[in-house]
């Protein structure tokens, strides 16, 4: 081989690697957009309650703002946002908070217990089985919360621990909230089943 065909070989795989990350990259970022689109509608569908009854999404009352968290009883983020969000008091009374997770049901039976949600009549704690809530918002680490007006239009998204104070905010005076996801840093899990 020659030095010019071995140049010329290593030239045409440096160029098939970017061309292949760089497709790989545009595919995330469209993914994202259209996972970002579809939050921005309320969700339709049904979940599981850790009591094995059914959660439909069109039983929630337009009478007060909605806090959707996607969670994991696992994750050391959501176990703080969740410990923030029952100690916050107002939050709880205020807004309707669904939390969602794929784990099993006596799973978050015992993460409700664990944090005293069953004691507040706005909390609610469900089971998203086969992971489609999920996979339709493109949650791909937890916590991620997504605040909803008392009309169930989208506020904002928050990717990782949600600031209490920010997300009582987005909650309280949604017209003065960026309506965008905001990334607070790496405070948060790869989701997992």
């Amino acid at each position: 081989m020659t030095k010019r065909t071995l140049v010329l070989g290593l030239l045409v795989v440096v160029l098939g690697a970017i061309g292949y990350f760089g497709y790989g990259m545009l595919t995330e970022s469209e993914a994202e957009q259209q996972a970002q689109t579809r939050q921005q509608s309320f969700p339709t569908g049904v979940l599981q309650t850790t009591g094995g009854g059914t959660f439909e999404f069109s039983s929630v009352p337009q009478d007060r703002p909605v806090v959707l968290m996607f969670f994991s009883p696992t994750c050391p983020y959501c176990q703080e946002e969740t410990a923030e969000i029952v100690q916050h008091g107002k939050l709880p009374q205020d807004a309707t908070i669904l939390m969602v997770s794929t784990f099993a049901r006596n799973d978050l039976q015992t993460y409700a217990d664990q944090y005293g949600l069953g004691d507040f009549q706005n909390i609610r704690v469900l089971r998203d089985f086969g992971g489609s809530l999920f996979q339709q918002f493109g949650v791909q680490s937890v916590p991620y919360t997504i605040v909803y007006d008392s009309s169930h239009n989208y506020v904002r998204a928050f990717r990782g621990k949600a600031d209490v104070n920010r997300l009582y905010a987005a909650v309280t005076s949604p017209e003065s909230v960026p309506r965008r996801a905001c990334s607070l840093g790496p405070r948060s899990s790869p989701t997992m089943a």
